[in-house]
C-alpha cells in the first residue's frame, strides 16, 4: 500500500509542476511590456526550461511503458525505480536540448512548439543516446 501511495504522490507532484510550468510559460511568454512584465522577466527561462524539462521527462516515461507494453505486461508492472534510472540521466539529455533553444540578445529563451516537441523526442529515445556513446 505504501509504494501505490508514493506513486500516487509522485505522479500527481509531476503533473502539478507540468500543468503550472505550462500555464506559467504561456502566461510569461505573452505579457505584454510593463511593470508585471519587468518584475517576471527574470524568471522566464527558469519556467520555460522546467516546462521543457517535464516535456522531456514525459518523453522518458512515454518509452519506459512503450517498452513495458511491449513486454505484454500492464500498469501494475511498473516499477518506480526503474523509471528513476532516466531521471538520473535527464540532466545530460536535457543540456542538449536547452543548448539548442533559440535565445534572443538579451538571452531570453524564444517560445515556441518546436522546444517541447524536441524535448518530448529526446526525452522518448534518451537510450539511444547513451547506447551510442557506449565505450566499444
Amino acid at each position: 500500500m505504501h509504494g501505490r501511495v508514493l506513486k500516487i504522490t509522485v505522479v500527481s507532484a509531476y503533473f502539478i509542476v507540468f500543468f503550472v510550468t505550462g500555464v506559467l510559460t504561456l502566461y510569461v511568454g505573452n505579457l505584454p511590456a510593463n511593470e508585471v512584465s519587468l518584475i517576471v522577466e527574470p524568471f522566464h527561462n527558469v519556467v520555460f526550461s522546467w516546462h521543457l524539462a517535464c516535456w522531456m521527462v514525459l518523453g522518458m516515461i512515454a518509452n519506459y511503458l512503450w517498452d513495458l507494453f511491449g513486454e505484454k505486461k500492464g500498469f501494475a508492472d511498473i516499477s518506480l525505480p526503474a523509471l528513476l534510472i532516466p531521471i538520473l540521466v535527464s540532466p545530460i539529455v536535457f543540456f542538449a536540448i536547452w543548448s539548442l533553444v533559440q535565445k534572443d540578445s538579451s538571452g531570453m529563451a524564444k517560445i515556441d512548439l518546436i522546444w517541447p516537441l524536441i524535448a518530448f523526442q529526446n526525452g522518448f529515445f534518451w537510450q539511444v543516446i547513451f547506447s551510442k556513446a557506449a565505450p566499444k
